[in-house]
């Protein structure tokens, strides 16, 4: 097909008032006469430059966006193993900080919650309290495993078994 024959074709097809068609994006129908229609070969008319040129611009903002909160990201990302690194530093130090703590009297659990404390054992040889501290630094919180844990504390779900039970055979 010639260009005066595309040409032509143009012409008509945004001649008639009753052809439709569908945006692939939007869904929306239209009335092919409200389109800019082009030849592919040959220069753009005006209005398909504007929109590539608008289409080129969103783009660029696009990019830019991205890189901005993938730093952000990122920056969150270093600040967040800084901050977990200071709070597993605290949990390390915290038996032997202070007057109130003897680290005789603290075990490392870990998980669920940081340490079980038996508070009396060192300084008066016998067992006053047990305790489950777990460490917090900044904004830190108790995950749900610690509320548990917490919960079955205060609620007196605790208990201490010995096993094998009955003793050794």
């Amino acid at each position: 097909m010639g260009g005066e024959e595309v040409a032509r074709l143009i012409r008509e097809l945004q001649g008639d008032r009753g052809l439709r068609a569908e945006c692939p994006e939007c869904k929306r129908t239209f009335a092919l006469r409200e389109a800019v229609l082009f030849p592919v070969r040959g220069p753009l008319p005006e209005a398909a430059e504007s929109v590539i040129t608008e289409y080129e611009q969103e783009l660029r903002e696009r990019k830019k966006s991205l890189r901005e909160r993938r730093k952000r990201a990122q920056e969150a990302a270093g600040r967040s193993r800084v901050a977990t690194q200071v709070g597993q530093l605290m949990e390390a130090l915290v038996p032997v900080l202070g007057d109130r703590v003897l680290y005789r009297e603290w075990r490392a659990l870990g998980d669920p919650v940081d340490y079980v404390v038996f508070r009396g054992l060192v300084r008066r040889g016998r067992v006053e309290q047990v305790e489950f501290v777990e460490v917090k630094t900044g904004a830190g919180r108790t995950n749900p495993r610690q509320k548990m844990v917490q919960q079955a504390v205060e609620a007196g779900r605790v208990r201490f078994q010995v096993l094998p039970e009955g003793g050794r055979e």
